[in-house]
């Protein structure tokens, strides 16, 4: 296995060597299970792409930006932002 910072590389479970940086960055997305877009903004019970786009920012929903056009959401920071906004009651 790599030593962080070296620039050596390991065995990333495909069968060949890879800079530790990469196999990191693929482990933590292999780990974590991303929302698309449409599945959270049926949640919220928006069928406008745009109102969705204008609520997410003007309540700073978290996303995660994966280029110019695509954002994903994790859902433990979805529930996190939920009951951060939660007023009254227990969940």
């Amino acid at each position: 296995m790599a030593e962080l910072g070296t620039g050596k590389s390991q065995e990333c479970g495909f069968g060949e060597l890879t800079p530790w940086r990469w196999s990191m960055t693929a482990q933590t997305f292999a780990d974590t299970r991303l929302l698309k877009p449409e599945q959270v903004r049926t949640r919220y019970g928006y069928k406008s792409v745009s109102a969705f786009n204008k609520f997410v920012h003007a309540n700073a929903v978290p996303f995660i930006r994966l280029n110019s056009r695509n954002i994903r959401f994790d859902p433990d920071a979805l529930a996190a932002w939920e009951d951060r906004r939660r007023v009254g009651g227990k969940r």
